[in-house]
């Protein structure tokens, strides 16, 4: 009896919907600047690199926020230190091979390029991958730099680099709901910036105010939607935090848009003037 090919693999429309939604939202995410805790950066349409920063000046989250309602990351992680053991942060050959489908060829879940062609190193910051593959159909988060920072790696096994994370978020794609986004880079900053943010998607505004007006109306206006799905998308412990840098930062938004509209009516008068004059 011949083996599968997994690249024949044919999935419902709504497995194929919730792909297609998944990347959706890393576009729009990865057009999103101005977090303070992590930057992204879009690789194509299947690929997004979340640059986390390892020490940002944030206050020491309280334990009993940690252990809240609609907190999901797994507590065992949460309670070792850093480096964390590589049997809870990443996941172990035998389980790739059988989620890849390409187990019969001892393949497991690579990322496209190895960690090593990455030219990101910044001994200040922790470099992610998240894609969402066609040729895996559900997403995956990868460490790229400063491994030997979060994870105790097996010297021995120079592949352990590109496993891909153990994330409790990532291992919900064929729960009932929808796997989104921001909840797999709260996790990511959660397990990676020492101490924990008490709100991942606290927002840069000292950023905001380096942007020219015009720059400013966007870039505050994708922030905004962002913000707004987080909060409209399910009960997470740092809503609130969230609630309130959204209240601020559309107020911006909307500020930086009268300016920008009332700038443009004034420019057209000119213009107007200058040609009635000729």
């Amino acid at each position: 009896m011949s083996t599968p090919n997994p690249t024949s693999t044919t999935y419902s429309s709504e497995e194929q919907r919730k792909f297609n939604d998944f990347l959706l939202e890393l576009l729009d995410v990865g057009c999103t600047k101005g977090f303070h805790n992590f930057s992204t950066h879009l690789r194509g349409r299947e690929e997004m690199t979340v640059k986390i920063v390892n020490e940002p000046s944030i206050p020491v989250v309280l334990s009993s926020q940690v252990a809240s309602p609609g907190f999901s990351l797994n507590q065992s992680i949460l309670r070792e230190n850093l480096p964390r053991s590589r049997q809870s942060m990443l996941l172990s050959g035998r389980w790739q091979r059988r989620l890849s489908g390409y187990g019969f060829l001892n393949v497991g879940l690579p990322p496209a390029s190895p960690s090593e062609h990455e030219t990101d190193q910044d001994s200040g910051c922790t470099l992610f991958l998240l894609a969402c593959y066609a040729r895996y159909h559900r997403p995956y988060a990868w460490v790229r730099t400063n491994h030997h920072r979060l994870i105790r790696l097996n010297a021995h096994d120079a592949t352990e680099k590109d496993h891909p994370l153990k994330l409790r978020s990532t291992s919900q794609w064929n729960l009932p709901g929808r796997v989104r986004v921001w909840d797999i880079i709260a996790e990511l900053v959660t397990i990676s910036c020492q101490p924990m943010p008490p709100n991942p998607f606290q927002v840069d505004f000292d950023y905001f105010d380096t942007l020219e007006p015009h720059e400013r109306a966007l870039a505050s206006g994708a922030m905004t939607r962002i913000l707004l799905q987080i909060l409209t998308t399910g009960t997470r412990r740092y809503n609130t935090k969230v609630q309130d840098d959204l209240l601020l930062i559309s107020q911006r938004h909307f500020a930086t848009m009268v300016y920008v509209m009332a700038h443009s009516k004034d420019e057209e008068k000119q213009q107007n003037a200058i040609s009635n004059v000729k």
